[in-house]
C-alpha cells in the first residue's frame, strides 16, 4: 500500500512540473506588431458579389418562406392515406383517383358526410398559425357523388375543435369539379390550429387543392410569408440564387422524374404537380415555382440567379451529346 501510494506521488509531481511549464512557456510569448498602410487598398471587391441562396430544404418552402397553410392540399404526399387530414365527427374519407381534376391531380379526397356538421380537417405544417383579426384566402375544388345542395362550412379551429373563425360557402354541386373561394377573418388564436370544411347536411363530396393562405409579402398572390420575406430583405442582397443545388438534380432510380422542371412549376396551383424532392426526402407542391422566385428576388430589390440542371447528379449523368440546346 505505501509503494503504491509513492507511484501516485511521483506521478502528481510530474503532473505540476509539467503544468508549471507550460505556464512560463506561455507567460513568455513572441510580441507581434501588425502595421495597416490604408494608402496602399486592393482591388474594390463589388456589392454584387453579396446576396443569398435559396434552397428547399428542411421544408424551407413548404411550410416555409411559401405561404400555403395547408399541408396535403392536393393529397399526394401518400399516394394510400390522406396524410395531414382527419374526419370532423360523423364522416368517413379516402383517396380515390377517380374522375381527377385534370391529368396532373392523382388523388382527390372523397368525404362521406354521414349526419349535418361533419367532415374533414387539416393540420397544416405542424400546426396552423392563426392570428386573431387576420383575414385569410381559402380556395378548394369540390364535386360531388350526385349531387350535393348545401353549405360547406369553413372554420378555423384549435385542438378542441373550438372555432376560432368560421364562413360558409353555397355549394350546389355535381359531377363536374367547380372552383370555390372566400375570404374570411380569425376572431380567436392559436399557434397551432387546423382548418376544417363541414357539411350543414348529410352527403358524399369529393375535395382537391385545398388552399388556405394568410396575407403574404408585398400582397403578392400565392406568394411568402412576410415576417420571413422580410427578414431576407433587410439583408440587402444583391443577388438570390435559386431554387436549389442538390435539389434541383433528381435521382437516376426514378429516371429524373423528381429533378426541378421549371415549366411545371409555373400557371395555376391546380396545373402544377409536385414532384418528390428526393435529395431531402419529402414531396414538394412547386407551390412556390419559378414565376414565385422571380417575383420574390424583385421585391428583394436581387437580381435573379437560377439554377440549372445541366444533366447531372449525386448518382448520374447524361452524356453531353445527349442534351438539349
Amino acid at each position: 500500500m505505501t509503494h503504491f501510494t509513492t507511484k501516485i506521488t511521483t506521478a502528481g509531481h510530474r503532473l505540476i512540473c509539467l503544468l508549471l511549464l507550460a505556464a512560463c512557456i506561455t507567460s513568455v510569448q513572441a510580441q507581434i506588431e501588425l502595421k495597416f498602410n490604408l494608402n496602399n487598398r486592393g482591388d474594390l471587391v463589388t456589392e454584387d458579389h453579396y446576396g443569398i441562396f435559396y434552397e428547399e430544404i428542411n421544408h424551407a418552402g413548404d411550410g416555409g418562406l411559401y405561404a400555403e397553410l395547408v399541408r396535403n392540399r392536393s393529397f399526394e404526399e401518400d399516394m394510400d392515406k390522406p396524410m395531414s387530414w382527419s374526419t370532423v365527427g360523423n364522416a368517413e374519407m379516402s383517396l380515390t383517383a377517380d374522375k381527377m381534376l385534370n391529368a396532373v391531380q392523382l388523388r382527390s379526397l372523397k368525404v362521406n358526410m354521414k349526419s349535418a356538421n361533419t367532415g374533414v380537417r387539416n393540420e397544416g405544417y405542424w400546426g396552423i398559425n392563426i392570428v386573431a383579426g387576420r383575414e385569410y384566402d381559402l380556395s378548394f375544388w369540390l364535386r360531388a357523388e350526385d349531387s350535393y345542395d348545401g353549405n360547406i362550412v369553413a372554420e378555423l379551429q384549435n385542438a378542441n375543435g373550438q372555432n376560432l373563425g368560421s364562413t360558409s360557402i353555397n355549394v350546389k354541386a355535381t359531377q363536374e369539379w367547380k372552383k370555390y373561394t372566400v375570404k374570411f377573418k380569425a376572431t380567436g388564436a392559436d399557434a397551432h390550429g387546423y382548418l376544417a370544411l363541414k357539411g350543414d347536411k348529410k352527403g358524399i363530396i369529393y375535395l382537391d387543392v385545398v388552399s388556405l393562405f394568410p396575407p403574404t409579402f408585398k400582397g403578392r398572390k400565392n406568394g411568402c410569408r412576410p415576417d420571413l420575406a422580410q427578414m431576407l430583405a433587410d439583408m440587402h442582397p444583391r443577388f438570390m440564387r435559386f431554387p436549389g443545388g442538390c435539389y434541383i438534380e433528381g435521382s437516376w432510380g426514378d429516371g429524373f422524374t423528381n429533378r426541378f422542371e421549371w415549366k411545371k412549376t409555373v400557371g395555376p396551383i391546380e396545373e402544377r404537380p409536385g414532384h418528390i424532392n428526393r435529395n431531402w426526402k419529402y414531396k414538394v407542391t412547386d407551390g412556390q415555382g419559378y414565376h414565385e422566385y422571380l417575383e420574390l428576388a424583385e421585391d428583394l430589390g436581387a437580381n435573379a440567379m437560377f439554377v440549372v440542371n445541366i444533366g447531372i447528379g449525386h448518382d448520374w449523368r447524361v452524356d453531353e451529346n445527349d442534351i438539349d440546346p
